[in-house]
């Protein structure tokens, strides 16, 4: 059983970020600076001190996994 270590499209998890991981999510981002999905246009509200920590260590996950 293989197990996958990248689930999601690196530029949906870009968007999803908010930071360019590629070249190629840098151009994305600039045409869509908002998050993927149905909800990603919504205004957002304030981060927690846990979900800066949280997005912080996905990022880095996507970039060196």
């Amino acid at each position: 059983m293989a197990k996958h270590n990248r689930t999601r499209r690196t530029v949906r998890q870009s968007r999803a970020l908010g930071i360019a991981l590629t070249p190629k999510a840098e151009k994305y981002l600039e045409r869509r600076p908002y998050g993927p999905g149905q909800h990603g246009r919504a205004r957002k509200k304030a981060d927690s001190n846990y979900a800066t920590q949280l997005k912080e260590k996905q990022r880095l996950r996507a970039q060196y996994n």
